[in-house]
């Protein structure tokens, strides 16, 4: 499974996927949605994805980490 950076970053990301030519779409898909708190736009600004693309490979990238269950007893 992987878990994905909302508001803070990831600390060591397992995987990034550069998200540069859908960015806008995105963002105005995101903007057809309003937050819970006032009625906001839920649409983010794209920093967290700019900061994943300048200190790795550039564009705009999203990060996961992969979680792995542990034993079921």
């Amino acid at each position: 499974m992987l878990g994905y950076e909302v508001l803070t970053p990831i600390a060591e990301p397992s995987y990034t996927e550069d998200i540069t030519a859908v960015l806008d779409r995105k963002l105005a898909a995101l903007a057809c949605y309003r937050s819970g708190e006032h009625g906001r736009p839920a649409a983010p600004e794209p920093f967290l994805s700019g900061y994943r693309g300048a200190t790795t490979i550039g564009g705009y990238r999203e990060a996961f980490a992969v979680l792995r269950a542990g034993r079921v007893m």
